[in-house]
């Protein structure tokens, strides 16, 4: 019956619809409504390389991210994503009692997150009309994320190291103020950009000091401008949704 009952509310609202009702800020917004099932919700702050979530911990948390950066490896320290300001941490999976699998590390100077009881979100989002699409939403904007990720991954080295500035240029910056440019996260530095393409740190040396005698970019000190025009014909693509 649930299974009939989600489908029939999916074939009620288009992709854009549930694209514009149901998307992070929507979220969020919900979240923090104190006049629909108020949550009790506390705010952490930690300092950079201090974990606020260790492979093995419970998952029965939630947290927001409101200043700062994450950076999220698996069990063998492999280099999985990065996560910035307004990302949410720990709602892909509905389960309790479950044991993450993952650990996520402090990779700015300082993080602070609002936690929620895991418990308490879920309630207050199935409580709401067609709530799950909070949750649909948010594991196709995760997947999707993925996605992008993995195909840069079987990119030619130039493109690869292109993409990947894109990608997190793009992921970062969504939530400043609209620029000609987008700005690259300080906190990744370039071994951790090197890990996060599969390459070397002198790789990623060298076709950053490319880009930027072409003027695709931008460095002073750690601050990288990315100009997303300049670099996509660099390298010869349009968007990451064309390969």
């Amino acid at each position: 019956m649930m299974r009939i009952n989600m489908q029939e509310m999916r074939e009620m609202y288009s992709d854009v619809a549930v694209e514009d009702q149901f998307n992070t800020n929507e979220l969020l917004n919900l979240l923090e409504d104190a006049n629909i099932s108020p949550l009790e919700c506390k705010t952490i702050r930690l300092k950079k390389h201090e974990m606020l979530i260790t492979e093995g911990d419970d998952s029965e948390h939630i947290y927001v991210i409101e200043e700062g950066n994450l950076m999220m490896t698996d069990c063998q320290s492999k280099m999985i994503d990065f996560f910035f300001e307004q990302d949410i941490i720990g709602l892909t999976k509905f389960l309790f009692n479950d044991q993450s699998k993952l650990s996520f590390e402090v990779i700015s100077e300082e993080l602070v997150v609002k936690k929620f009881k895991k418990e308490d979100v879920i309630e207050k989002i199935m409580n709401k009309q067609e709530g799950y699409f909070f949750h649909y939403q948010h594991m196709h904007k995760e997947i999707e994320r993925m996605q992008e990720k993995e195909k840069i991954l079987r990119l030619p080295t130039e493109e690869r190291i292109g993409r990947a500035l894109l990608l997190l240029g793009n992921n970062y910056h969504n939530w400043k103020q609209k620029q000609s440019f987008l700005v690259f996260p300080q906190a990744i530095n370039r071994k951790m950009l090197a890990n996060y393409t599969s390459l070397t740190q002198n790789t990623i040396t060298k076709v950053l000091q490319k880009f930027e005698c072409s003027g695709l970019i931008r460095s002073n000190r750690r601050m990288i401008h990315i100009y997303p025009e300049k670099l996509e014909a660099g390298i010869g693509i349009k968007t990451l949704e064309n390969s």
